[in-house]
């Protein structure tokens, strides 16, 4: 016996048990004898994000903006929730308003959290400094003339003077 071919979408609110429902039903018509392809398309996990992120999605915030602000959790920024939830809620209006591209979005969200979280600015900084060293003991003077050495010379010691004044 031949079984008609079948197509099943399942469509909701986020938090209506589609996945569930889905998942048995596919379980179900291959154990029947269904040839049973299966896909979710459930790619933005609405429930895991902030309320008021949620709100803004209503409201007209995309997905890909709704994903960077998700990062400004009250453990990101060291914050309160309720401390939390006012700066969200300020970059969602904000985003919103400005019409923010993804891009600036980012920008804006790691200007955020680096203002709340020096720790993580340390350590870019500290990063950067590394860094910085690696590429000044990577010049390779041997293959450099003598004009070329003497503008780095003059260079590193305008910089040592500036290093020295801040040292002291």
């Amino acid at each position: 016996m031949t079984l008609p071919k079948l197509r099943l979408a399942v469509l909701g609110v986020g938090g209506s048990g589609k996945t569930t429902i889905t998942t048995h039903s596919a379980y179900w018509l291959a154990k029947t004898g269904f040839s049973t392809v299966w896909f979710d398309f459930d790619v933005f996990p609405v429930l895991s994000y902030f309320e008021d992120i949620r709100h803004a999605i209503r409201e007209g915030l995309g997905i890909a903006n709704a994903k960077l602000l998700q990062k400004l959790s009250p453990k990101n920024l060291n914050l309160t929730e309720t401390k939390a939830r006012n700066i969200r809620k300020n970059l969602c209006d904000r985003v919103l308003k400005e019409k923010l591209t993804k891009e600036k979005t980012k920008a804006l969200v790691n200007e955020t959290l680096a203002k709340h979280n020096p720790k993580d600015e340390e350590k870019i900084t500290a990063r950067q400094t590394a860094k910085t060293v690696k590429s000044i003991e990577s010049i390779a003077v041997d293959e450099m003339n003598s004009e070329q050495l003497q503008a780095i010379r003059e260079a590193m010691q305008a910089k040592l003077a500036q290093i020295d004044a801040q040292l002291t």
